[in-house]
Order: structure tokens, then sequence, then C-alpha cells
């Protein structure tokens, strides 16, 4: 039997907000209160739900296109298969 990460269905159902298309508010509502993101474009980190939803909105808007196969979580690393088709 396979034991996934206790956050998993909480992350994919992150994952389905953010790939939905859901706007802001709904992904902020995702997010917990004092979050913080630490990202490769910055030095500083982002904090709070606000600035994060907006820039994982961002991000996504601009990397549409992208493809990937996987999202690895978690201390089991189970792998979350996308529907989408390779572009390349």
């Amino acid at each position: 039997m396979t034991t996934f990460a206790q956050h998993s269905a909480a992350f994919e159902s992150f994952l389905d907000c953010v790939q939905g298309g859901a706007g802001k508010d709904a992904i902020a509502g995702c997010l917990a209160e004092n979050v913080v993101l630490i990202g490769p474009l910055s030095d500083e980190p982002l904090t709070g739900r606000e600035a994060v939803a907006e820039a994982i909105q961002t991000v996504h808007t601009l990397a549409a296109d992208l493809t990937y196969e996987a999202v690895l979580s978690g201390e089991t690393a189970k792998a979350r298969e996308q529907g989408r088709e390779h572009t390349s």
C-alpha cells in the first residue's frame, strides 16, 4: 500500500485552483495567512497571502505555454500526473 504525504489533497486542490484560472482572491484563500514565497527572481521573499497569490497568478499566466509531467510534493514525493501533452 502506498502512503501519500498528508498535505497532498490540499496541494492538489491548490493546483486545481491555479490551473483552473482562479482569480487572485481564490488563490489567496488556498494559502496560509503567513505564507512566504522565496523565489529565484528576487533577493527578497514575498510575504502574505495577497502578494504571494498575485505572484503565483502572474507566473502561471506567463508560463501558460509551459508543460510538465509531474509535481512532486511531500516526504513520499507523490507525483501528480498532468493531463497535458508535450508541445516540443
